[in-house]
């Protein structure tokens, strides 16, 4: 994964919680879009998604598969973490339920995941301060989980 994907993905969870729904959030017509992997119920995905993280609804549009399969996941809850590998400590961690664990709590739902491994560099924004006891070279883990609806 390059630089820049790396920290596009991994940025938007460091801005809070219902901000990684951009993660899996629905392209628009004017949007700059991306596609991401993801790994639902053991079935390897590609979504596509928008990059625009400033959604009024903090991120919970659908997302549209686009290889893997077919259709549209639709988010009930995002959860996430940064391990640093080499420094032996987590640097975040995060979860957010839409509509408090209420929403779609009918409907069946798969898990989809996303790991990425980089470095602490790769993750960090220009000017962001380093967490103590790490360094730029520090192997760091990233990982996603969404739940969603999955609509054929």
């Amino acid at each position: 994964m390059s630089k820049k994907a790396f920290r596009t993905v991994v940025g938007t969870a460091i801005l809070g919680g219902c901000a990684i729904g951009a993660v899996i959030a629905a392209p628009s017509a004017s949007a700059a879009q991306s596609t991401q992997p993801f790994t639902c119920d053991g079935q390897q995905l590609v979504i596509r998604t928008n990059d625009n993280h400033s959604s009024d609804m903090g991120g919970w549009a659908a997302a549209k598969i686009v290889s893997g399969g077919s259709g549209t996941l639709i988010p009930t809850s995002f959860s996430g973490s940064a391990y640093d590998i080499t420094a032996g400590q987590p640097l975040f961690g995060f979860s957010s339920a839409k509509g408090a664990g209420n929403a779609n709590n009918n409907q069946p739902t798969v898990t989809c995941t996303q790991t990425m491994t980089g470095t602490l560099a790769d993750l960090l924004q220009p000017g962001d301060q380093l967490p103590p006891g790490t360094s730029l070279t520090d192997l760091v883990t990233t990982t996603f989980t969404a739940t969603a609806v999955h609509q054929p």
